[in-house]
């Protein structure tokens, strides 16, 4: 992996996901890379590609998540002429491209479930055939997925396909999240520092003990992509001067979300949970105030997006899956909708 992709960090988790790496970067098997969202799931990916036989042959990476859903197949399989409109010329679908090399499917949880069964029976097949085409095209592709999700709930739920789970998941590498290695976060920030220092042709800068000890006190949701954004930000604020715990606080506290305007309404409603939690009527109430927002954030989006999934999952920033989900879950389907607006993707 190059300087500039590299995987950062000596911790024990992280030394095991290293002897992972080099366990299976050589074998013929299909990997599934579970994460949290910005752990780095690509960069194994990368590595075990780079540390494997096809290491002179193609890598390409296709977001499951980012490709609109009519258009996926035409990615991943490719179209001929004509197959549909627009389809002015054949296409090379992505599993041709990487041909002799590897495919990442990065975010494979978020697969439709007619196309996880096209998947499906390539993955068995080993041969594709394009949109609008007769010819079968056999392709030699190892295949790597990622995802962030918990694909046996999303079996349960028969929102993934118990039979793909098996057939990606031969062998599965966890990539730690980084607040279980905080220990890790000084090599990361000097790495990152030096990057961005370049980048933005920003003098070299370093950082005191106390920002640093800030750092790795936080709870990164984000993760090292997180981590990385607040350094770069920390870089610009300090202007090639020593990074302190003041340039931190105010970078976490920029980006923290504020409450939303109805700020009284929202305190009154915690202040009533807790209450009623006080007096013994109720002891979940974290559980209740997560569903209760969540109920009305999705309830809003789908029909301020007059039921259209994909525009709400966007505003919201979830992926098609997490929306359909959500609105399974709390009953906001079309044969509960009360203002009879259908929704479709």
């Amino acid at each position: 992996v190059s300087a500039r992709d590299a995987i950062i960090g000596s911790s024990r988790l992280m030394q095991e996901l290293y002897k992972e790496i080099g366990r299976v970067a050589a074998k013929p098997v299909t990997v599934l890379i579970r994460g949290e969202t910005g752990t780095g799931k690509e960069l194994v990916a990368r590595a075990l590609y780079q540390y494997g036989d096809r290491a002179g042959a193609p890598f390409v990476a296709v977001n499951c998540a980012a490709i609109p859903e009519t258009l996926l197949e035409s990615e991943l399989f490719g179209h001929e002429r004509g197959a549909f409109t627009g389809a002015d010329m054949r296409r090379i679908g992505r599993f041709e491209q990487a041909s002799g090399g590897t495919l990442l499917l990065d975010e494979i949880g978020d697969l439709s479930l007619s196309t996880q069964a096209k998947l499906l029976r390539v993955l068995q097949e080993k041969c594709i055939q394009r949109l609008g085409g007769k010819e079968t095209i056999p392709v030699n592709v190892r295949v790597i997925a990622a995802t962030h999700r918990d694909l046996e709930a999303a079996i349960k739920e028969r929102l993934f396909r118990e039979d793909l789970f098996y057939r990606l998941s031969v062998v599965i590498i966890a990539v730690p999240p980084l607040r279980q290695r905080p220990e890790d976060i000084p090599r990361l920030v000097k790495y990152f520092m030096q990057r961005y220092s370049s980048e933005l042709d920003i003098p070299q800068s370093s950082i005191q003990a106390e920002a640093l000890g800030l750092l790795q006190n936080q709870p990164w949701p984000g993760n090292v992509r997180e981590l990385e954004n607040v350094v770069r930000q920390a870089l610009l604020l300090a202007r090639g001067f020593v990074i302190s715990p003041e340039h931190i606080q105010q970078i976490i506290a920029r980006t923290a979300q504020s409450l939303p305007e109805n700020r009284k309404a929202l305190t009154g409603y915690i202040a009533e949970l807790l209450a009623h939690a006080q007096s013994g009527g109720e002891d979940r109430i974290y559980a209740r105030a997560i569903d209760d927002l969540e109920r009305e954030l999705f309830g809003r989006a789908i029909k301020l997006a007059q039921g259209n999934q994909a525009k709400a999952a966007r505003w919201l920033g979830v992926s098609r899956l997490t929306m359909r989900e959500k609105l399974n879950r709390f009953g906001l389907h079309p044969a509960q909708d009360k203002t009879g607006s259908e929704y479709l993707e």
